[in-house]
């Protein structure tokens, strides 16, 4: 399914606003098959909570979103659709029937979801606080993915924090070479990043 053009004539509304003016007719007019159950904004994406009427049946949608000064572009899918989203709120889970979850694709969508919120919990307490960071702490950091420095997923290497780079500086596998990975990228490299007393 491709991407659908709206235009905006007032500013002032969210994205949510203006799908539910957009699928108004489609949850509420009378040959609706649909009714809406709740719906919630997560930055750029608007999730639908839906029922069908007929079927009793409740399911979700993720509508993609973008936007420009004087046009909306989205573009609907639902919850099992590749590529998937895990950020629908946690509170629909057990909204969702269960038929409609015992399909091939929901039963994917929900492992990867049950996986996103374990690693959503473990990155709370794997991450130091930032804020109380100082130069020169040192750091024991356990790369998840394989990097040009010659470390591979698993490896466990010692870092510092450099405040004039903002980041954790460490030396690659021969030694030769050093690398600096800034805070807002740490979560993209280590799995796990833990002070050293």
């Amino acid at each position: 399914m491709g991407w659908t053009r709206i235009p905006i004539y007032s500013s002032g509304r969210s994205n949510k606003e203006i799908l539910m003016q957009e699928f108004g007719a489609y949850f509420s007019g009378e040959s609706s098959q649909n009714e809406l159950v709740d719906v919630s904004q997560k930055g750029a994406k608007v999730w639908f909570l839906c029922r069908n009427k007929q079927e009793n049946l409740t399911w979700a949608m993720v509508v993609l979103c973008r936007r420009s000064k004087h046009e909306l572009c989205y573009k609907e899918m639902e919850l099992s659709e590749h590529p998937f989203y895990y950020d629908m709120p946690k509170k629909w889970l057990p909204m969702l029937s269960a038929e409609y979850m015992e399909k091939p694709f929901c039963k994917e969508w929900l492992a990867a979801f049950h996986k996103t919120e374990v690693q959503k919990k473990a990155s709370k307490n794997d991450f130091p606080s930032w804020a109380s960071i100082k130069n020169g702490a040192k750091f024991s950091c356990t790369f998840y993915v394989e990097t040009n420095s010659g470390f591979k997923a698993g490896d466990v290497i010692e870092a510092v924090y450099d405040a004039f780079t903002d980041g954790l500086i460490f030396a690659n596998r021969d030694g030769y070479g050093r690398y600096c990975i800034t805070k807002r990228r740490v979560k993209k490299f280590f799995s796990q990043v833990r002070a050293i007393a």
